[in-house]
């Protein structure tokens, strides 16, 4: 790649801004500190949505009632990319007999005042969640998640 520019900031700012023409393919843009590289951030052009993605926050969950899994359901294209712009895709969520419940969908949207109860939820920003509960007993927790046209996804919890 090439550097498409370099700013200092001020002490206490935590933004640097740079005006960039469009251009398909990758951007990405590195902190760096006395010389080091301290974060960094890339945005990737995509393509056009072609399925859905999912991903827990952990793949092992406790048995009983105080226990959570956070699944984020992601629209993605053929290269695996999160599409930002994908808003408004219904995501169906689905459980299948087994070992846990969904207790809630979110997608982040401050202007989705859509039940977070029902198994379905309108992806924002390419993505939303699910919150699975396990059941009393241990064994699987299998999620799966199907929305028009998109290939559809799936993945398994334990619960231990």
């Amino acid at each position: 790649g090439k550097v498409i520019g370099e700013q200092n900031i001020a002490e206490g700012s935590i933004s640097a801004n740079f005006k960039v023409a469009y251009q398909p393919g990758t951007l990405k843009a590195i902190s760096i500190e006395n010389g080091k590289e301290t974060a960094s951030k890339t945005l990737v052009t995509t393509g056009k949505p072609v399925a859905l993605k999912l991903t827990a926050d952990r793949q092992t969950i406790q048995v009983g009632l105080n226990d959570l899994a956070y699944i984020k359901a992601e629209v993605v294209d053929a290269n695996g990319n999160t599409v930002p712009y994908a808003n408004n895709v219904k995501i169906t969520f689905k459980l299948l007999p087994g070992k846990g419940s969904i207790m809630a969908v979110g997608n982040g949207n401050p202007t989705d005042v859509s039940s977070f109860h029902q198994p379905e939820k309108k992806v924002w920003r390419g993505s939303c969640q699910a919150i699975i509960r396990p059941d009393i007993a241990p064994g699987k927790i299998v999620l799966q998640v199907e929305a028009d046209g998109l290939k559809p996804a799936t993945i398994t919890i334990n619960s231990k």
